[in-house]
């Protein structure tokens, strides 16, 4: 059988725990426990693990290591801001089709990285379909009512808006 090792630095910091709960139980003292779960354990340990990649990604240019990071399964649910977060901290571009590509440009200062965590990051806004129409009637509309109260500056070709009005009633 073998014996287990206290001069170990982990193992020293859990008997110096335990002699001092001991201290206070025998003294009357209150116990101060810790909390051994967090409510966000999870999201803390990916906010670990992406800092190391982002330290690996800035040391050595290797967007493997982020991409791997990024395609695990825990990853999934947070990858949204995941992504936010690689792409405001490390130089990393994400295109739409899922490809990471390396950017010559720097990135937010890697302590301000450790210190804030992905889930604080807004969400990035889904892009919206564009429809031409809807905006030159909008456009239009705008022009429309900055003629009727002009502020002063303003520049309305009043013989282009109607042609531009006349195409739009009649396509």
């Amino acid at each position: 059988m073998s014996t287990i090792n206290h001069d170990r630095p982990v193992l020293k910091v859990i008997d110096d725990l335990k002699k001092l709960r001991n201290a206070q139980v025998a003294t009357g003292a209150e116990v101060a426990k810790s909390k051994t779960r967090r409510k966000h354990h999870e999201r803390d340990a990916i906010h670990s693990e992406a800092v190391i990649c982002l330290e690996h990604l800035l040391k050595h240019g290797n967007i493997n290591v982020v991409a791997k990071f990024l395609s695990q399964e825990k990853c999934q649910k947070h990858e949204i801001w995941l992504r936010a977060w690689f792409s405001k901290y490390g130089p990393l571009k994400f295109k739409s089709d899922g490809e990471i590509s390396y950017s010559r440009k720097a990135g937010a200062p890697f302590s301000t990285a450790k210190e804030e965590p992905f889930w604080e990051l807004a969400p990035p806004k889904p892009r919206q379909a564009f429809n031409f129409l809807e905006e030159l009637t909008t456009l239009v509309d705008k022009a429309d009512r900055r003629r009727l109260r002009p502020t002063p500056g303003d520049k309305i070709d009043l013989e282009a808006l109607s042609k531009i009005r006349d195409i739009l009633q009649n396509p």
